[in-house]
C-alpha cells in the first residue's frame, strides 16, 4: 500500500500478485498504512469529505506490467450491495 494525498482527498495505489497495481482516487482518511498487506475485499479508506458535490466519487485505475487496462473487466461481477451506502458511512443514515 503506498499513499498520496491532496488538499481534497487521498489516493491509494496497492501492487498485486502477477504484475497487477490498483490506484484508487478520491478517497477519505485511510484505514490502512503505507507498507500493509490487504486482502480482497478489505477495506482501504473511509468516503471522502467532500463539501462541493452532493455524492463523493472514487477513482480506479488497474495497470499489469505497466500496461493500464480497463477497470470495469475487473469489478463488473462485484456484488456492490454490500458497499455501506454514503449516508450511512458518514453518519446521516438511519
Amino acid at each position: 500500500v503506498f499513499f498520496n494525498h491532496s488538499e481534497r482527498a487521498y489516493t491509494i495505489t496497492i501492487q498485486h500478485n502477477k504484475g497487477f497495481i490498483s490506484e484508487y482516487t478520491g478517497l477519505g482518511q485511510p484505514i490502512v498504512k503505507q507498507g500493509d498487506k490487504v486482502i480482497s475485499g478489505q477495506r482501504i479508506a473511509l468516503y471522502p469529505n467532500s463539501t462541493n458535490k452532493k455524492e463523493p466519487y472514487i477513482t480506479l485505475r488497474i495497470w499489469r506490467n505497466g500496461v493500464a487496462l480497463n477497470p470495469y473487466d475487473y469489478i463488473k461481477d462485484t456484488d456492490f450491495s454490500k458497499v455501506p451506502k454514503i449516508d450511512e458511512e458518514i453518519g446521516r443514515g438511519k
